[in-house]
């Protein structure tokens, strides 16, 4: 009878010898072949889907080898095989990238994608009883992807989907394990799983991201996520980490690819082809398996091997259910259940030590731009990105409110991305009265046709954001909108990409509009060097202001000429912001009335990118403290909003202090004000250092000689700027708040962190360098205004 003999990969078996009429494969397990890449040729895989592997899954050959143990084995495969995966929509084992004949779906690598076989005989053994044939790939910055006409097939049906994987995720390594357009399973480098869902809400399909629990990494373990029965579920061998409530239909809130090993953050720019980011350094899968419905406690037992135990109650799992409660207030716009999760997740949040006390930070993941800033009904309003690990990607904003620019606590989500506009992100909201007197706003939407300038209406108390329409469609990036002479004005950056002639950079255009409907091109008021976004032109009387993030952020005083439609800067190289933060993203449209004898008060909110955690649970950045804004003829004027008084407690006051003879020391804590003001500096240096028992200090400082205000030492970021000081006597104001440094000289500001923490025992050092040089101290312990 004749026989065809093929090698192709199969566990152990490396050499078979098929006879189509005595229904017998001959295994010779003394060959080990590592290197497969010969076997990916039509015929032989045509002849390996259709020939071998159809009749060993359906056991349809005996099987025979020369090793009996080996045989055992790869006869109990056979047998798990059949019966655990029974009825799922897609499997992949990983000793190659095709799927079986049940599953159809042939996967595609892509960067450092290895495969190995298990050689520790202990992991072989648990690979076979989870229907394994003992060999993995191992993603190093490499991923694998099904594309989207065969994910399409995959999506949730009635609400139903499992997903597990047998994975070894290294220590300390962090990735995105699946994703698709519908579902998506992350590691945060803290240990944190993420899931990202795609649920339908009253106003949408919006991609909502799900605080999970923490996993243990190193080792083989089954990973499984369950959604179903109005539950989503993480368990990790056998153990139910989590259970969140889902109350929304699962969709498909877009249309992308299938990607093990890569998170895909789609743009308009780069719609259908961005590569795959957060990939793991050498994360190791062994199986992949889908199933369109949900499983039961019984079948993730047969597959962990184990019996089902649920983690007991802690206060991260806690956090995460708050978080995700918070999303279905938000939907609900229940104003006052927001408020009470959000005090709730603070709270626990305080076991992390670094965070802040008295400035505004998210109780989980990031707060990043101040965007949409107003002051509306005798509250302040401020938004953000809402996301926890990938920043902008399919980010609503996340809403504060306060009534002293002090105590701030959450509003439901609004606007969420949950429109075609906007599903891949929001950028940069901001707020205008139209006509009417109505709230209005326009803001940069990242949708599905592109990125377009998003024109929505809003309720009355600002939580509920409807009637998105695309009215700014050639291009738009961040922008405001302003009235003038009847006539409505926004200007937006105009991204160039460093392809323009001459190292001209990013334009700053201006538009116009007699509806808020139908917007044309003005012109290009301002050339910057290089980078530029979130541009604003305001006017202080005589003066206009031209703002803009740049790197660093930087702004002109000078005049908008309006019939030229050009903005003519008094100096065109532009002062700094802030002189230690080189980024920090700003909003400074909120406006109250509350100023020196009722006038109104400019105020200007901004980011400090550089400190969080990943300790407890992950959290990234802060908001410093709003500071009023001024002009005057040649500078931006700063100072924190009298506010703060409110909040100081055990004040310490020294006056006529006498610095000849050494600095003079009190005990400040790491939370605290202090404002010294100096007399008798002529020529010298004169300054605040903040300093630990361990000697690690810095010190925020005056420098006559040299009319300079800085800030230096074991810092984040130090720098130095103009001080544009008058006179002999010289006021320094520092702001700490555990990490975060906030200093002032004239209405300059440094904006940094300590890179120590900050001990409850530190001291204040009140130093000059000349003599006869006394100073003026007031120290202030400040209270958590946090919770």
């Amino acid at each position: 009878m004749p026989t065809k003999t093929i090698k192709i990969f199969w566990g152990y078996c490396t050499n078979y010898e098929l006879c189509s009429k005595s229904y017998k494969i001959i295994i010779d397990s003394s060959i080990n072949i590592t290197n497969y890449n010969y076997f990916f040729n039509s015929k032989m895989k045509y002849f390996y889907k259709n020939c071998v592997k159809k009749y060993i899954y359906n056991s349809r050959f005996k099987i025979y080898n020369h090793s009996k143990k080996t045989y055992k084995k790869e006869e109990a495969v056979v047998k798990i095989r059949s019966e655990l995966f029974r009825g799922a929509a897609a499997k992949w084992d990983m000793a190659d990238l095709i799927g079986f004949e049940d599953y159809p779906y042939d996967l595609e690598s892509y960067g450092e994608v290895n495969f190995n076989g298990l050689e520790i005989e202990n992991d072989r053994e648990k690979a076979y009883e989870r229907g394994s044939d003992g060999r993995f790939v191992q993603l190093c910055g490499g991923y694998l992807q099904l594309n989207r006409y065969r994910a399409r097939r995959l999506r949730p049906k009635n609400n139903s989907l499992s997903i597990y994987f047998r994975a070894n995720i290294s220590s300390g390594d962090g990735g995105c394990l699946y994703y698709s357009d519908c579902i998506a399973l992350s590691i945060h480098k803290s240990g944190l799983a993420a899931a990202f869902l795609a649920t339908e809400t009253k106003c949408g399909a919006t991609y909502r991201e799900i605080p999970l629990a923490h996993i243990k990494r190193e080792g083989w373990s089954d990973i499984f996520l369950v959604v179903g029965d109005g539950e989503l579920k993480l368990y990790q061998d056998s153990v139910l980490l989590i259970t969140v409530p889902i109350k929304w239909n699962i969709t498909a809130a877009f249309d992308d690819d299938i990607i093990i090993g890569g998170f895909r953050v789609l743009k308009p720019d780069t719609y259908g082809t961005a590569v795959p980011v957060d990939r793991f350094s050498g994360v190791c899968i062994d199986t992949v398996a889908i199933w369109d419905r949900k499983l039961s406690d019984e079948e993730i037992e047969k597959i962990s091997c184990a019996k089902i135990k649920t983690e007991p109650e802690n206060a991260r799992k806690r956090v995460s259910l708050a978080y995700n409660e918070f999303f279905d207030a938000s939907v609900e716009r229940d104003k006052e259940r927001c408020k009470k999760l959000w005090y709730e997740m603070q709270k626990e949040m305080a076991q992390d030590v670094e965070r802040p006390a008295f400035h505004l930070s998210q109780p989980l993941g990031f707060i990043f731009d101040p965007c949409g800033a107003y002051f509306n009904d005798g509250k302040y309003h401020v938004f953000s990105y809402r996301n926890i690990q990938y920043l902008l990607a399919y980010a609503g904003l996340d809403h504060y409110v306060s009534d002293d620019l002090i105590h701030w606590y959450g509003y439901p989500i609004s606007p969420m991305a949950d429109s075609d506009f906007d599903v891949f992100g929001i950028y940069l909201m901001n707020h205008f009265r139209d006509e009417n007197g109505k709230v209005r706003t326009l803001y940069t939407g990242q949708g599905k046709e592109g990125k377009m300038g998003i024109l929505a209406d809003i309720n009355d108390d600002m939580t509920l954001y409807y009637g998105k329409h695309a009215v700014i469609k050639k291009y738009h990036h961040d922008g405001f909108v302003f009235r003038r002479d009847g006539k409505w004005y926004t200007i937006t950056a105009k991204m160039m990409r460093n392809k323009r002639e001459n190292g001209k950079g990013d334009g700053i255009m201006l538009l116009s509009s007699d509806d808020l409907e139908n917007w044309i091109e003005e012109s290009e008021i301002f050339t910057s060097d290089g980078f530029a976004e979130f541009p604003y032109l305001l006017n202080f009387g005589e003066k206009d202001l031209l703002i803009m993030g740049c790197r660093p952020v930087r702004y002109w005083i000078g005049k908008m000429d309006w019939e030229s439609k050009k903005f003519i800067a008094d100096d065109e190289i532009g002062k700094q912001l802030d002189y230690t933060n080189p980024f920090p993203c700003f909003n400074p449209l909120c406006v109250d009335n509350k100023g020196e004898n009722g006038e109104e008060r400019r105020i200007i909110m901004q980011l400090y990118g550089y400190m969080g955690s990943a300790g407890f649970m992950p959290w990234s950045c802060v908001h410093a403290i709003p500071r009023s804004l001024k002009c005057d003829v040649e500078k931006l004027i700063q100072e924190p909003v009298k506010e703060i008084a409110a909040i100081r407690r055990n004040e310490r006051k020294f006056a006529g202090v006498n610095l000849s003879e050494g600095a003079f020391s009190e005990r400040c804590g790491n939370v605290g004000e202090i404002i010294a003001e100096f007399s008798g500096v002529k020529s010298g240096k004169c300054g605040i250092r903040i300093k630990n028992a361990d000697a690690k200090s810095f010190e925020v400082y005056f420098d006559a000689a040299a009319d300079e205000f800085g800030a230096a030492g074991d810092l984040k970021q130090s720098g130095k700027g103009a001080a544009y000081q008058k006179g002999d006597k010289v006021k320094l104001h520092l702001l700490f708040d555990k990490r975060l440094v906030e200093g002032f000289c004239n209405g300059q500001s440094c904006t940094t962190a300590a890179d120590f923490f900050i001990s409850d025992d530190a001291t204040a050092e009140f130093f000059a360098e000349e003599s006869g040089c006394t100073a003026d101290i007031a120290i202030w312990d400040i209270e958590n205004s946090v919770y």
